[in-house]
């Protein structure tokens, strides 16, 4: 019955797949979209992932984690494990699985579908995947402190500096692209701006209110981020509000160095909070 179940998972997941490619017109049901992501990283989680953790990385259970060997309740916290699942979940939404199949929606919808759909299995969630593991095998150091071990002062410098740079860069490019999309559209930010107070509500729900109730947190989440999504509709046809937030794009350095501090300290207190 395993086989026969992951077999039809299979076969609604290329339907799905094949429906996207097989229409033709500018509007398509949603329900295609997801039936296909759904099947297709649940596939990819059953074997792929597996495969990777078994056989290439050798994950072993039993071995105990830096946050519990070095547990200091400031950088080293053992964490639930679904608060983990969500960082890491929420770490492949980068720029290129949020530009790429922008850019390549333009050609269908089947290009963008395909470029996150195979862009995430055999790409992104590998390398994050990967990453995340040999950090935990070095003590949960990062990449450019792994480089410095592995390469000398010098070599470890260099890294650190390309990496920094490198986060820069997408960041900048991430927040001009996100600017673009919501500077006439008062709607869309008040959603996103009020993503990060909601981050800190659950943060501070799951570290004060009710410790360890991730499922309460994560109603609570979602059903905040409904609420803002259904209030930022009110505040788009609000002529005073609308106006507040109808945002001008500002481009140049002066512009990337606002966005990359703003998000900067944002993720930092969301991070903090969480």
């Amino acid at each position: 019955m395993k086989y026969v179940a992951w077999l039809a998972v299979a076969v609604i997941g290329a339907a799905a797949v094949g429906g996207i490619a097989l229409h033709r017109g500018e509007s398509i049901n949603a329900l295609w979209f997801v039936a296909a992501a759904v099947c297709v990283f649940a596939l990819a989680y059953r074997f792929y992932a597996a495969w990777i953790a078994a056989r290439v990385l050798m994950v072993d259970a039993t071995r105990a984690t830096p946050a519990e060997r070095l547990d200091n309740g400031r950088d080293y916290v053992p964490t639930n494990k679904w608060v983990v699942f969500g960082h890491h979940f929420a770490a492949i939404a980068g720029p290129g699985p949020l530009v790429g199949p922008t850019l390549a929606a333009q050609f269908g919808y089947l290009p963008g579908t395909l470029w996150i759909l195979v862009g995430a299995v055999l790409g992104g969630a590998v390398q994050d995947m990967v990453t995340l593991f040999l950090s935990t095998r070095r003590n949960g150091r990062s990449l450019g402190q792994i480089a410095r071990e592995e390469l000398g002062p010098i070599g470890g410098f260099a890294a650190l500096i390309g990496t920094f740079t490198i986060m820069i860069i997408l960041i900048a490019v991430l927040g001009l692209v996100v600017v673009n999309a919501m500077k006439h559209s008062p709607w869309a930010t008040s959603t996103v701006a009020a993503t990060i107070p909601i981050a800190m509500i659950v943060g501070l729900y799951m570290r004060l209110f009710r410790p360890g109730r991730v499922l309460e947190a994560s109603v609570l989440g979602v059903a905040l981020l409904l609420l803002s999504v259904f209030g930022g509709g009110w505040i788009d046809h609000h002529p005073c509000c609308a106006g507040c937030l109808i945002m001008k794009p500002v481009s140049g350095l002066v512009g990337d160095c606002l966005w990359f501090c703003g998000g900067h300290f944002a993720s930092l207190a969301v991070a903090g909070t969480a």
